[in-house]
């Protein structure tokens, strides 16, 4: 089997890269790693692209990175970040791309940050606030395996239902919740729309109470009473369809130490829309 030379980002322009790539290539989904070349980095990558028969991208610096990110959107599933003792620059590299992905209505892919030192457990925590995972760098085989069960849960998602935020105008017209042949419209009031997009738009983050009743501009208490409103009316929107899911589960909230968090069980799209009818 013939297999493609390895194709880096460095220094190349969205189109450049665009047409760079195999015509079946464009519209596959990818892995970038973000790191200083080192012996180890086309092993890493030779080592990925077996393991998930993905592409495996490679960027320099986080600057290149981000351009390749944006080049290839969507498809983007993983992105790797080697960052060493100061993080700093891993982490604003990490918000880049979540910001970028919510700014323009894709899914941010999967985030893994490799160390090349090992630190304390504070730095850890700040990753995994950011929804990140965080390895050391040296253990590639452990790399290997994360990615690898990321991409059992992408494919694991495809049976998962599918809430799409409709927007015209820059604001949510219409929420709805598909799930093989059916599809439903949510009825929902200003506030659940607002909630509902928001959820969607962060849906790979796990949101404290209080960071939703910051983003809403409500009482931690509205927080509970607007998540509860929104799981009653996904059933409703789906009771007599052949959607199964449940807004508990959709919209879930798990107890932890210190108070609540909540997330997203759903694959999720946002359409912005030029007109929009009701029929």
């Amino acid at each position: 089997m013939n297999r493609t030379a390895p194709l880096d980002c460095d220094h190349l322009h969205a189109k450049s890269l665009r047409d760079r790539l195999q015509p079946h290539e464009r519209f596959a989904p990818a892995i970038l790693i973000c790191e200083k070349s080192t012996d180890s980095t086309a092993a890493l990558r030779n080592d990925l692209e077996r393991a998930t028969g993905w592409r495996a991208l490679h960027a320099e610096s986080s600057s290149e990175g981000f351009r390749c990110a944006s080049s290839i959107r969507n498809r983007l599933k993983v992105v790797i970040v080697t960052t060493g003792r100061d993080s700093s620059e891993a982490q604003n590299f990490i918000r880049q791309v979540k910001n970028a992905s919510a700014a323009n209505g894709i899914e941010c892919p999967r985030l893994l940050v490799l160390s090349l030192v090992s630190q304390g457990p504070e730095v850890a925590v700040a990753f995994e606030k950011l929804g990140a995972h965080y390895l050391l760098r040296a253990y590639s085989e452990q790399v290997v395996e994360v990615v690898k069960k990321i991409q059992w849960q992408c494919r694991t998602e495809k049976s998962l239902p599918t809430i799409t935020v409709r927007r015209l105008a820059g604001h949510v017209a219409q929420i709805s919740v598909k799930s093989g042949c059916g599809e439903a419209q949510i009825e929902a009031g200003p506030k659940l729309r607002q909630l509902a997009e928001y959820l969607v738009l962060h849906s790979r983050t796990e949101h404290t109470t209080e960071m939703i009743a910051d983003a809403l501009g409500v009482c931690r208490q509205s927080v509970k009473e607007y998540l509860l409103r929104l799981r009653q009316a996904f059933n409703r929107a789906c009771e007599g369809t052949s959607i199964s899911a449940s807004g508990e589960h959709v919209f879930w909230t798990r107890k932890i130490s210190g108070g609540y968090v909540h997330g997203t069980s759903a694959n999720v799209e946002i359409e912005d829309v030029d007109e929009f009818s009701h029929a």
